[in-house]
This record gives structure tokens, sequence and C-alpha cells, in this order.
């Protein structure tokens, strides 16, 4: 993390400036159809935040917390951080583990020196030996040799009895990012006024009045991971990435750029619909944590989309600006495990199949029942960056359980209310089961629709199975994925029910299998709605070294009943339309290649991905592809 100067500021305040001017712009159009209350409702809610933050230097400073700890000499713990070679290891997190240990790092290699076979990680020189073990894809013989500077590691050491360190297992593959120091304190240096240090075995590591004491067995403190991410921390110093513009705000910028070329999207031999695209994002994001339980977040997109060639001469698509996110969290509430969050916020679930949005909602949370989690929000459009969902609002409730570690078990409920004459009033009520097992990730969803659908009574129902299985102990880590989605369709021979099933219109249908990258699970480029269909699906996936991934999905598509129509599909309609007589939709495939983080920035991801027609559109159509090179920075 960064300390920026005043310079910075005036630039970070300029470009603030010019996202408010554009988000203006941008949201002239649905300003003019909103309502005097939400108009109100809006401003009403912007001064709150403003105000909430700007009282946030009124906070006091409490004592450091890791003087809760009571750290000795002899008692291990886990230090998660960041090293400056001028000040040694800092400490964000610091945890109690319960019992001595030898020390692990993880971290970048600083340095390697071949003849003296040693390498250097958070200042220490580590001897490696022909004993060292290393944890690799397998692929050949490692040696510190193969190693590289600047490279993330795992290493678990010895220390001799000189106070000499000796690297006897080094993990080079599946190396999580935040780097870590656990082992055994040998010395501490603690007086109550910070900055304080310990060391373990000749490391030195610093604590401050911003490191975060991670109680390990509190069940409140893994639930608030799991739903608050970054925003349970109690101090920005422990955010670890981004531009620290003072004790209490922290800056990220982001900034995506994708190539994208489509092709027979028609699936015609007469139309001429293919078109390339560069698109470009960038996402200002701004982390307010206030004390250990009040913290707020704004997050603001500027994207522009050029169209590169068109066969239809396309024009480029207006430039965007828009609040994506913007919402306070209170969290933790009088220690009892509550917590309530407002404001729009980032809707998200594992697998993206009920909501992957931005939404206007007060949230409300009680996880003070260990293993169980109780959700419950209020969703109204303010100002939504979607027009659609401009007259909807939602009430949703949700009960999780978690079981066996890693598995949960959900129960929900969503009913929607529209004020608009099309009258979408569906209410959904649903089971989901989440597995994480040894050598296999299970998971099911299961879900029944009715209520009121654009004047209809409906009356559907839809569920999802799949696995996938891996070993992560062989050669290249293979898995394969095994999938079976079903939602109904309408039956022609009940015309007073509605029976087609839709899904939320929040979804976004994206998960990961065993990949480094997530993928669409019902197919890249059809990515249609889970409507009227019968998709199966199969996958398989290697890691050709320990940091690229490399999937292939297969997708077979049919409809529950013959339709003309393909909810949710990036079909061109027309001409691209079933007939309604075939069931047999077609099938399609995926190539997605995850490559490791490049110059410590960026992360490239690849995708190719067709569709062959099957008989349900006429005989001449064409195979549609689709290709993108997708490129994620954290500047």
């Amino acid at each position: 993390m960064e300390k920026v100067n005043c310079t910075f500021i005036k630039k970070i305040y300029k470009l603030f400036k010019l996202i408010v001017w554009g988000q203006k712009e941008a949201m002239k159009g649905i300003s003019k159809r909103m309502g005097n209350h939400k108009k109100i409702t809006l401003r009403a809610y912007l001064i709150l935040m403003i105000a909430l933050l700007l009282c946030i230097h009124e906070i006091d400073a409490k004592e450091p917390e890791y003087i809760s700890l009571n750290i000795e000499v002899g008692k291990a713990y886990e230090v998660e951080g960041y090293f400056k070679e001028s000040l040694s290891f800092i400490a964000l997190e610091i945890e109690a583990l319960p019992k001595p240990r030898k020390p692990k790092l993880r971290g970048q290699i600083e340095s390697i020196d071949l003849e003296e076979e040693t390498i250097t990680l958070f200042g220490k020189k580590i001897d490696i030996t022909s004993k060292t073990k290393f944890i690799s894809d397998g692929t050949s013989k490692n040696t510190i040799a193969n190693l590289k500077k600047k490279q993330l590691v795992q290493v678990t050491c010895r220390i001799r009895k000189d106070g000499s360190w000796k690297a006897t297992k080094i993990k080079i593959r599946d190396v999580k990012k935040n780097h870590k120091v656990k082992g055994t304190v040998t010395r501490v240096a603690i007086d109550g006024n910070a900055p304080d240090t310990i060391e373990v075995s000749g490391l030195i590591i610093i604590l401050n009045n911003k490191t975060d004491v991670n109680n390990a067995t509190s069940s409140l403190n893994k639930v608030e991971k799991y739903l608050f991410g970054h925003l349970r921390k109690n101090s920005v110093y422990s955010l670890g990435k981004g531009y620290m513009l003072n004790d209490y705000f922290n800056g990220v910028i982001k900034y995506r750029q994708n190539w994208l070329s489509k092709n027979e999207y028609d699936l015609s031999t007469f139309d001429n619909t293919d078109q390339e695209d560069s698109e470009h994002d960038i996402r200002t994001e701004l982390t307010a944590i206030i004390n250990s339980s009040h913290s707020a977040f704004a997050q603001v997109r500027l994207r522009k989309r050029y169209v590169l060639s068109s066969e239809q001469g396309l024009p480029s698509r207006d430039f965007e600006a828009n609040i994506t996110q913007l919402y306070y969290l209170w969290h933790n509430i009088a220690d009892a495990g509550f917590a309530v969050s407002v404001g729009r916020q980032d809707f998200d679930e594992p697998r993206e199949w009920l909501f992957d949005d931005y939404m206007d909602a007060v949230r409300v949370f009680y996880y003070g029942k260990e293993n169980l989690i109780f959700e419950s929000a209020y969703i109204t459009a303010i100002n939504p960056i979607k027009s659609k969902f401009d007259t909807w609002t939602d009430l949703f409730g949700q009960v999780t359980w978690f079981f066996q570690k890693d598995n949960q078990m959900s129960a929900y409920y969503l009913k929607r209310s529209d004020t608009d004459i099309r009258n979408r009033e569906p209410k959904w009520i649903g089971v989901r089961y989440l597995g994480e097992m040894e050598n296999i990730k299970p998971w099911a969803e299961l879900s029944f629709m009715s209520g009121v659908d654009k004047g209809d009574e409906t009356k559907g129902k839809a569920f999802d199975i799949g696995a996938t299985i891996f070993k992560s102990d062989m050669t290249y880590n293979p898995s394969i994925t095994l999938a079976y989605a079903f939602a109904t369709g309408d039956d022609p021979s009940t015309p007073l029910v509605n029976e087609r099933f839709r899904q939320t219109a929040y979804q976004d249908n994206v998960a990961s299998f065993n990949g480094q990258s997530s993928l669409y699970y019902y197919g890249t480029l059809l990515d249609p709605e889970l409507s009227n269909l019968k998709i199966f699906t199969l996958g398989f996936g290697v890691y050709p070294t320990s940091n690229i991934s490399f999937d292939i999905v297969y997708h077979n598509y049919k409809q529950h009943f013959p339709d003309n129509t393909i909810k949710g599909s990036n079909l061109n309609d027309p001409p691209a339309r079933p007939n309604g007589f075939s069931d047999d939709i077609g099938s399609g495939i995926d190539f997605i290649t995850a490559f490791p983080v490049l110059f410590e920035i960026v992360e490239p991801t690849l995708v190719l991905s067709m569709f062959t027609p099957g008989e349900a559109f006429a005989s001449s159509q064409e195979t549609a592809t689709y290709a993108k090179l997708n490129l994620s920075f954290i500047i």
C-alpha cells in the first residue's frame, strides 16, 4: 500500500468532477421518468453518505487491538501483511495459532543465489538443499534453478541451531497472493506504544495500531469475512492494496480492456452482422474504514465500447458513466451478529443464479447463531443503471446453513412488485446446495415460480444439478464437470396458466469449475436464461503449468416445449429464431484459458466459443463463433 501526495489527490478530485459530470449526463434520460419522491430520496441518500464520511475524523483512535492477544515467546501466530526492506514485515492482520509450529512463509522471492543455493524471502536467507521437497505441477523435477525472482512461493522452514533457515518444502503451485508469516515467536518487544515488534527466529514483524486482530475461533469473524469481504476490516491499513489517502480512506483504480469478435450471430448465410469491438472499462473505488463496525464503499464505472468493424456499419456505443456502488455498512452491531447495509450495492451469490447486479437496497443480516445466516432485503430502484429495474420493488429473504466446514444449504424467497403496465409480479421459492469435499464440488439449485408475469398467472419450476471432480495430487490437476439444468416451458394444452419458468433478470449464470477464471456455465456464446430449456454440460479442465488453467466445456440445448424464442439468448433474432416445431436448439463449446499475472498488474484471459444450431433452425444456418481477450489491470 502506498501513501499518496497532494498532487495525486488533486488528480483524483479532477477525475471525480469529470465522473460526476458524466454521471449527470448519463442519467438525464432516466431522471425524466423518476417521480419526485425518488429524486428527493436519492438526494437525501447522497447527503447522508457524504455527512457520514465527513464525520470520520471525529472518531477517536483506540488502543492497538493486538494488546488483547497477550503475545508471548513460545506461542505461535499467523501474520498477514507486506514486506518493506527498510521496515521489515508490516503486520496487517495477526491471529493466534493453537500450538507452536515451524516457520512457514508465503510471498515473492526477493533474490536467488545459485552458487550458495539460497533464496531470500522477507529479508531472510533460506537454504535450499537436496532434501527440499518441491510441490509443483509435476511436469518436471524442480530445483532452485527453476525458481524465479518475484515468483510467488510458500516455503516451510526449519531453524538450525545456529539460527539459519533451511527450506524443507517449497510450494509453487496454487499459491495464494496474500503474503503471510506463520511461526513461533522467539522475541517480544511490546510496551503498548505502537509500533511494537515481535520476531520469529530473527524475522522482525512490526505491529501498529492499525494491525487487525483476526480471531479465528470466532464464528462471527468467519461469517463476516464471507459476507462483507474487505469491509469487515477495522483499518484501511489492513486492506493491503491500492492507495492509502489517509488513515480512513483507501483508493483503487481498476482498468479492463476487452477485445471481442462476433461472427454469424444471425446463423444466416444471407445476412451480414459480423462485428469486432474493443471495450474499455475504468472503475475507481473508494473504501472508508471508520472503525471496527462502520465502513463505506463507493465505486464509479466509466465505460466505452468502440466498434472496430461492423458489416452493418453500426456506430460505437455512447460513453457511460455510472455510480455502480455507494453504500454504508454497520456490522456486528453490539457484538451480537447483526449488520445493516444501505445504498447501491453489488448483490451477488456464489453461482450468480439469482443475483449479480448493482441495486439500491436496505439489507439486514443476522449471523449470531453459529453456522446460520439470516438475510432480508428491500430492493427498490432509486435511479437504476438498467432502466428495466425502474418500476420493480423486491422483497427478499434467505437463510443459509453451513455444515461440515465448507458445505452450505440455503432456502430463499423473492417477491416482486411492478408499477409498470407490464405488471411483472412473480415470486420465487427455492433451495440451494453448494458442496466442498476432498475431491468433488457438487451443487444443486431448485426453484419454484408463481404469481403474475406480464398479466398471466404463472407456475413454473427449474433445477440445476452438477459436480466438478478433481485430483489436485495428479499431474496437471485434471478435473471433470457434469451438469444438467432444466426449466419448464409453457404447455400449449393449458392456456389459462403459463408454466414457463423465468429467472429473476438479476442473474449472470457465472461461476468457476476448477480453473482460475470463472465462466458462463450455460455457454458463453448463447448464454441463455434458464427458461424452457434442458441443458446438458460436460467440462474438462487441466493446469498445464502451476498458474495457467485451461477449460473446455460442451453444452447441448433442447427446449422443454418447442417455441420460437430463446429467452436471454445472444443470437440476433431475427433471423436466428427457432422454428417452434423442433426442440433441438443445438450445441455449444467453450475454450477458456486463464494466464498468470503479468508484470504484477495484469491478468489475461482468453475465451473462444462456438454455437452449432440444431434442427430447430433452418438447415442452411451457419455456426456462430465468439472470441474474447480480456486484460484486467489493477493500477
